[in-house]
């Protein structure tokens, strides 16, 4: 197993669509339960994690910025 599990194309301009704003919630026994702001790519595909991380990057050079999901607060980094 590598760290890419798949390669796929997605519109770009989907990124800042605000109806595939998400989150996904991650469970540790160390520290519970977390949610991570993420984007639904459809076809149970959900991009969160260091992928986000790169496009939040990306959104605000653009000076864009990519969608939260409702109730989900994300400090800037």
């Amino acid at each position: 197993p590598g760290e890419v599990a798949q390669a796929f194309w997605f519109p770009l301009e989907q990124l800042w669509n605000p109806e595939r704003a998400t989150s996904l919630s991650w469970s540790h026994e160390d520290v519970g339960e977390l949610s991570f702001p993420a984007i639904d790519l459809g076809e149970d595909r959900i991009l969160w994690g260091l992928t986000y991380r790169v496009l939040e990057v990306f959104s605000e050079a653009l000076d864009r910025s990519l969608p939260m999901p409702p109730g989900l607060y994300w400090p800037d980094l």
